[in-house]
């Protein structure tokens, strides 16, 4: 989608870290806000973090050891040489010898002690601005540790100063948490109401109490099957949850639990935010561009900056089109549609696959457990709410919780290997096809794999790309009546909204 470029910047007489960071603000002020590799001159490698939402910008890869090139190995040869020459010959005839040592060995303290506190003054700076924790392979090879931790120290002040501010903060969020737990068991209650009809000949007491539970119980169930035409849906199954939750346990141990991700940015999905953010998000500043923009999108949320950012992007807006937008028909549709095809739940990390074969079908039918527990919620609203808050969810429990997500972007990159690997015009086209089953990984061919979904899901894609305060589009399916925004500048997807306000 995005060709790579090679930019080479002549630095002389720096250090690996000071190169580096010249590679960044160069980077920064050229617009990039991805992951870029660096190897210095010295054959040092470091890992440039320009995303935002990324903390730690500049990162040594570490166990390294400078190689000094071999035109450098050639010009020290020959300096070591004249320099043994000319101590022979000022031992011999230079009888202040001793003297302008010393004051060649003042002046060149005083030049660095210079050199030091204007690199300390610009260092403090660019923590103040970023506020941001290095990373302990860095500090230690970094010629300012000292001064690193004190403002380790201070910052650690400022988040003790800030604790009673997050203690209301988490009152309130709790005090949601309880109206989201009551409306769950409430859809729980529910569903146990049906499993109850299914089991008729276990042993239930002739109490009025239970006989007037099992009369709610049978009128559920009819309401239930009327609303989805006698489909079969799956039921609760602890055995199968336990074994989901290890595989995605083992994930996210291998990625996301890897990183040090701040409080704010570990939802997978963000609030909802405005036009006048998105402008400000996107660099959009020309009155005529802001007008012709918001006909389209007026409206976007935040996806957590991964390579799993596309899937995420797609899959919410997918599933609430889903749950939302279809009536039951087109929804039982759909999952009888998965159901038919050969349809694998495969993931790869670091080389190694993840999901075990036996295991495939396990987590394709706890996805299809987690979307039918949503659709059978009778407010749309809350249904809407729910399925919002359980894709966003990034705290993993054995019972469910947390699940969506990660089950969602296994469906939709098998769902992409699957079209692909079935289209062999299509096929030819993706080089880079086996990063579709790799977590966090992106493929370079995006567009191709948004037109075979497009067609398969028979959804319209709006396809929105920003650069240097304009946009392009690029549209699929556009017969299609069900609508996908994606908005990408280069390393990010974010999803789109067009709101009739």
């Amino acid at each position: 989608m995005f060709e790579y470029q090679t930019i080479t910047i002549r630095c002389q007489r720096l250090n690996h870290d000071e190169q580096a960071r010249i590679f960044y603000n160069e980077l920064k002020r050229r617009g990039c806000r991805e992951i870029v590799n660096l190897v210095t001159s010295e054959n040092i490698r470091y890992q440039l973090n320009l995303d935002d939402n990324i903390q730690n910008d500049i990162i040594m890869i570490p166990n390294q050891h400078p190689q000094i090139p071999k035109i450098y190995q050639k010009e020290q040869a020959i300096e070591q040489q004249f320099h043994l020459l000319n101590m022979m010959i000022n031992e011999k005839c230079d009888p202040y010898k001793d003297s302008r040592i010393a004051f060649k060995s003042k002046q060149s303290e005083k030049k660095s002690e210079q050199q030091k506190n204007i690199i300390e003054q610009d260092y403090g700076k660019n923590i103040k601005n970023q506020q941001k924790q290095i990373p302990k392979e860095v500090v230690k090879n970094n010629h300012f540790y000292d001064q690193r931790q004190q403002i380790k120290q201070n910052q650690s002040q400022i988040n003790q100063n800030n604790q009673s501010q997050n203690d209301l903060l988490n009152n309130l969020e709790q005090k949601n948490q309880l109206k989201e737990y009551n409306q769950q068991q409430k859809v729980e209650q529910l569903q146990q109401s049906f499993d109850s009809s299914q089991f008729k000949n276990q042993n239930i007491n002739n109490d009025n109490s239970l006989q007037e539970e099992d009369k709610y119980s049978n009128k559920s169930q009819e309401i239930f099957q009327q609303q989805n035409k006698h489909q079969d849906f799956l039921q609760k199954d602890d055995e199968r949850q336990k074994k989901v939750y290890a595989i995605i346990k083992l994930i996210n141990a291998q990625s996301s639990d890897l990183r040090n991700i701040d409080q704010q940015f570990k939802k997978y999905i963000q609030d909802y935010q405005d036009k006048n953010e998105l402008f400000k998000e996107y660099n959009i500043k020309q009155i005529q561009i802001k007008q012709n923009l918001k006909n389209i999108c007026n409206g976007f949320i935040k996806v957590r900056g991964d390579g799993n950012c596309f899937y995420t992007a797609f899959g919410f807006q997918f599933l609430n089109h889903l749950l939302i937008t279809y009536n039951d028909d087109e929804f039982n549709q759909f999952i009888n549609q998965i159901k038919s095809i050969d349809l694998r739940s495969r993931i790869n990390i670091n080389n190694q696959q993840i999901v075990q074969q036996e295991l495939e079908i396990e987590i394709l039918n706890e996805f299809i457990y987690q979307i039918q527990q949503l659709r059978i919620i009778e407010d749309i609203q809350e249904r809407r709410k729910q399925l919002k808050s359980q894709f966003s969810q990034y705290e993993l429990q054995n019972d469910g919780n947390g699940f969506l997500y990660t089950l969602s972007t296994i469906f939709f990159r098998n769902l992409s290997d699957y079209l692909i690997e079935n289209n062999h015009n299509m096929k030819q086209l993706v080089e880079d096809k086996q990063n579709l089953l790799i977590w966090e990984q992106e493929c370079d061919n995006n567009e191709v794999i948004i037109n075979e979904l497009a067609q398969y899901l028979k959804i319209n894609v709006i396809l929105i790309f920003f650069d240097q305060g304009n946009y392009k589009i690029r549209k699929y399916q556009e017969n299609n009546q069900n609508q996908i925004i994606l908005l990408i500048r280069p390393g990010q997807y974010n999803i789109g909204l067009y709101l009739d306000l």
